[in-house]
């Protein structure tokens, strides 16, 4: 360590000296006392007491008295007298003591040099290593003194026991250590300086690295800590110089190095006061900031940049190219550098999109090109990164074709990417090399302007689609308006709540104004009798589709078909479609259908009737002729499907026409049920099927025409019959909930495609799968349902391909008032 030599200290000052002189004003602070000094000092006073006592005659009893250190007194080698604190300090009884050779209380291999020691009775205190009774050894102090009685010589010598005192040296060689360690290895500058300044105690390494200047510098100049700092932060240093106030200083200053160059300084210094309370030192310790002080800089300057692309992004005055002019003159600014550039690659071609530049007689406009490799902008292109060149001549850019063509010494420039495609890039250049390496913030700003112009273009390009797609949903909407205006049918798209949302033409001329009615609740729009009620029941149903003939009073008289079915979107639900078709000479042609197969149906029944009358009585006779038995039977079975197709043509007459009347009777369902399985049971067996029966116990009686309830199962029975092969299984099951008869036909038949089954209880209306099991008018289900629906009930069914169908007959238990 260095000291000046007008300064510096008799002895220099040792790191182990600042630890304590640092400790010493902890303890000054804090109001604590070392007791290992306090037990130093003990050991002094003793040494005192025994040269005062080596000055007069001593008795055993003056001897007893010092028990603080044992005390002997010896002659010819051996003890003649001893204190207790001696038998206590090497664990002999008092009286074993005297007449034992001193030599014995000292460790074998000290001997020779303790001895030698005391026959010249130095005064001096001598460390040597003392053996107790127990044979451990310890550290020892003695001090020896000659006192003669008349003409025998004897010694007086006091014994210490220096354990304590050993322990505090390695501690405080430790300390030292590790205090030298600590302070010589701190990048923060220590100093110690006396009160006026005028002296420094101390100063570690780091000074040099952190002032510029060489440590022997401060020790003989200590006015070099102030007379480094900046001028203009004088004012704000001020106070390190009146530190004696015992105030505790903090603060921010600059210094300036002998090169010239500045650094920033954060400081902070105490006084410490001895005992007296006199501040006798002054400690600061200074830390170099200036990392930090750029890193603030940077951090604010990259704080006003972003604010700045805040307000040119978010100006709603100005448009694409303007702001694009905004961004480059501000990027100019805030990089230092004379010329910025927007451009889109084109192929091998660099057009100017837009540019800026604060040097007069730049030649680049937007709609400029340049051929791509000739340009830096080529290795952002190809690395689809950030480049930055602080100084193309001093690095291998000067190989680059642009430097060779336009000299262009410093250049920062990041990729625009559109649709993760590049587009082109962001770049800012200058004929003169960078005065500093781009920071990392410059570089972000740089980057996040790029993305700006990246979202800014895929904003336009999306906004264009949009425009685009618009005027072809425009179109579509057109087009599909006139093949909506074009359909015979009228068509109205009405909402949820009600209102009519969209009428086509055929629906206006049906209904008169409705195309201007949209503010109109449907029944106000649709003349038709009783539409208002049921509309009240569909307005908010998402799943019910319905088909019915309503008549419109007119004039003209019409009978329109009215059919509606909920509409979905994407979104969710729109409203219903209602789609009306006049069917009014349809419904005439239908009607005449029905008179003509009344009327045929009239002319054929008579003779088939006579014919089968005669059959029978042939059946009735015994015939020789097997043969002719056997042909009289077909004739019969064929004269039966006749009767009962000619039975069902009836039957839809007379349905259609209202003609048939049931005969309700109260009833119960189970015999009627069984008498159907017997009536049709040899048929199941004739196919060796099985059929089922499982009835209730307690179903209930019912009020019903029991001969049309017959007509219905055999329907639904002979139908499972029909459709499940040979060997198949057929299952009945009837019971009741607390308002319908259930009756449930099941079989493991062909099954019913779901398309098909909606339709299946259709006039003529026969399933393409089962058009080919079996022969039949398709009349029997619509028939069936009919009749159904005339006792209050409906026929349901559930079917899989392949797997089976489930028909259920429903019918009232409360029906009519009637027993």
């Amino acid at each position: 360590m260095e000291v000046s030599p007008d300064n510096r200290p008799s002895t220099p000052i040792s790191a182990a000296a600042l630890l304590l002189m640092l400790l010493s004003v902890a303890l000054a602070l804090g109001g604590m006392r070392d007791a290992s000094i306090a037990a130093a000092c003990g050991g002094a006073a003793c040494v005192g007491i025994l040269l005062w006592r080596s000055r007069r005659p001593a008795s055993p009893s003056d001897l007893a008295d010092l028990a603080a250190e044992g005390i002997v007194r010896y002659q010819g080698g051996c003890i003649t007298e001893a204190n207790q604190a001696m038998a206590t300090l090497f664990g002999y009884p008092h009286d074993q003591l005297i007449g034992m050779p001193i030599q014995q209380l000292i460790a074998p291999e000290n001997r020779a040099g303790t001895l030698a020691h005391l026959d010249r009775a130095y005064a001096q205190p001598y460390e040597t290593s003392g053996l107790r009774h127990d044979g451990t050894q310890f550290p020892l102090e003695l001090i020896v003194r000659q006192a003669s009685q008349g003409q025998a010589i004897s010694y007086a010598v006091c014994f210490r026991d220096i354990s304590a005192h050993k322990l505090i040296e390695e501690s405080l060689r430790s300390s030292e250590m590790r205090s030298r360690q600590v302070t010589e290895g701190m990048s923060d500058v220590i100093w110690v300086c006396n009160p006026d300044l005028s002296q420094c105690i101390y100063v570690n390494p780091a000074f040099s690295q952190v002032w510029g200047r060489s440590t022997s510098d401060l020790y003989e100049r200590p006015s070099l800590l102030f007379e480094s700092i900046y001028p203009l932060d004088l004012e704000q240093a001020t106070p390190i110089e009146s530190a004696s106030d015992n105030t505790l200083y903090e603060g921010e200053y600059r210094i300036v190095r002998p090169d010239g160059s500045m650094r920033w300084i954060e400081t902070q210094s105490f006084t410490a006061r001895n005992s007296a309370n006199e501040i006798y030192r002054i400690i600061g310790v200074a830390k170099d900031i200036t990392r930090r002080k750029r890193a603030e800089a940077a951090l604010h300057e990259n704080e006003m940049a972003m604010r700045a692309l805040y307000e040119i992004a978010a100006s709603p005055n100005l448009t694409f190219a303007q702001r694009v002019e905004a961004f480059l003159k501000m990027g100019c600014e805030h990089f230092a550098m004379p010329t910025g550039i927007f451009s889109q690659i084109e192929g091998d071609q660099y057009r100017i999109v837009g540019s800026y530049s604060s040097e007069d007689g730049v030649a680049l406009r937007p709609g400029d090109t340049l051929v791509t490799h000739e340009v830096y902008c080529s290795a952002t292109i190809s690395q689809v990164a950030l480049v930055a060149i602080e100084h193309a001549g001093r690095s291998a850019w000067r190989d680059h074709p642009c430097y060779a063509r336009y000299q262009t010494e410093s250049y920062l420039g990041a990729p625009v990417v559109v649709h993760g495609q590049i587009y082109g890039t962001l770049c800012f250049s200058n004929q003169a090399p960078h005065t500093s390496h781009f920071s990392e913030n410059q570089k972000d700003v740089l980057r996040l302007m790029a993305q700006w112009l990246s979202s800014e273009i895929e904003r336009q390009e999306s906004a264009d689609t949009l425009k685009r797609q618009y005027r072809a949903v425009r179109r579509t909407q057109s087009e599909l308006r006139a093949v909506f205006d074009a359909t015979n049918d009228g068509m109205a798209l009405i909402s949820p709540e009600g209102w009519v949302l969209s009428t086509n033409r055929r629906f206006g001329e049906l209904f008169a104004n409705s195309r201007e009615a949209e503010s109109a609740q449907p029944g106000e729009i649709l003349s038709i009798s009783d539409f208002s009620a049921r509309y009240a029941t569909l307005a908010a149903n998402q799943g019910q589709h319905f088909h019915e003939i309503i008549a419109q009073p007119g004039p003209p008289a019409r009978e329109l078909a009215l059919t509606s079915m909920p509409v979905h979107s994407q979104e969710g639900y729109i409203g219903r479609l209602y789609v009306v078709r006049d069917v009014t000479d349809e419904r005439a042609i239908d009607r005449m259908k029905s008179d003509f197969v009344a009327m045929v149906s009239h002319e054929l029944r008579t003779p088939l009737t006579s014919i089968k009358g005669y059959i029978d009585i042939l059946l009735e006779q015994e015939l020789p002729d097997p043969m002719r038995r056997e042909f009289l039977q077909i004739v019969s079975s064929n004269t039966d499907r006749l009767m009962a197709l000619i039975s069902d043509l009836l039957d839809v007459a007379r349905i259609e026409e209202g003609a048939i009347e049931l005969i309700f009777r109260r009833h119960q369902l189970s015999p009627i049920i069984r008498n159907v399985v017997n009536l049709l049971q040899p048929q199941i067996d004739a196919k060796q099927q099985k059929l089922l029966v499982d009835i209730s116990s307690n179903l209930p009686s019912i009020r019903c025409d029991a001969d049309r309830v017959i007509q219905i199962l055999t329907n639904l029975i002979s139908n499972a019959h029909k459709y499940t092969p040979a060997g198949g299984a057929i299952t009945l099951q009837a019971w009741h909930s607390p308002e319908y008869i259930h009756i449930s036909i099941i079989d493991n038949g062909i099954g019913i495609a779901k398309e098909d089954q909606a339709r299946l209880f259709n006039k003529f209306f026969r399933a393409k799968n089962r058009a080919k099991q079996a022969v039949g008018t398709g009349l029997g289900l619509a028939i069936s349902q009919r009749l159904a629906q005339m006792h209050g009930g409906s026929i349901t069914v559930e079917s899989m391909l392949d797997v089976g169908s489930t028909f259920t007959l429903m019918l009232p238990i409360h029906h009519g008032s009637q027993p």
